[in-house]
């Protein structure tokens, strides 16, 4: 089983990470230009061993450029939204039957990705003997199925109904007092 504690400031070191590697690639990328230039405008001659080998990867470049530059540069990562790069960090860090500790996952999160990740929870939760203590001001997150809340504002803490907390119900006397206004078209 595994056990993990995932905090908001991982999931912004993932994604900044994701964004140095395809900077470090757009980065390097005029050097591999000049490095396929070279090799390509080097002689086909053969004198040595050091030229069969410049030959093979003068050959090699000649045949696919697009195969020399990835082998140079390695290959881009996919850029998502942060939103996007949160959820499969989320994703790829429980897959295994475990104790998941989440700290506000609802950082960088819009509300769609923030129903996927509970509907995933819930999933883990009911199918794969997952269990989750999560640290959370998201209603999303704080209406999911069987949770147990601890109201930690509350002095001694309390367990309540994710309907009671103070910050749904702020939300929810929001929504209320502008009620009228989502009757109206856009």
């Amino acid at each position: 089983n595994d056990s993990r504690i995932i905090v908001s400031d991982d999931v912004f070191a993932y994604s900044m990470k994701q964004r140095r590697i395809n900077d470090r690639i757009h980065g390097d990328r005029a050097d591999a230009e000049k490095d396929y230039d070279n090799l390509i405008m080097s002689g086909a001659n053969l004198r040595s061993l050091e030229d069969y080998e410049r030959w093979k990867a003068r050959s090699e470049a000649l045949r696919n450029k697009s195969a020399f530059m990835q082998k140079q540069l390695g290959s881009e990562v996919l850029e998502q939204s942060n939103g996007e790069t949160a959820i499969v960090y989320f994703l790829q860090r429980m897959e295994n039957p475990g104790l998941y500790l989440l700290d506000e996952p609802e950082n960088s999160l819009s509300l769609e990705n923030q129903m996927k990740l509970v509907e995933y929870i819930e999933s883990s939760a009911h199918w794969f003997n997952c269990q989750f203590i999560i640290a959370t001001h998201s209603p999303i997150f704080l209406s999911m199925k069987g949770a147990r809340i601890y109201d930690f504002d509350e002095n001694p803490v309390k367990t309540k109904k994710w309907t009671e907390v103070e910050n749904v119900r702020t939300l929810y006397d929001f929504f209320k007092t502008h009620e009228a206004e989502f009757g109206k078209g856009v």
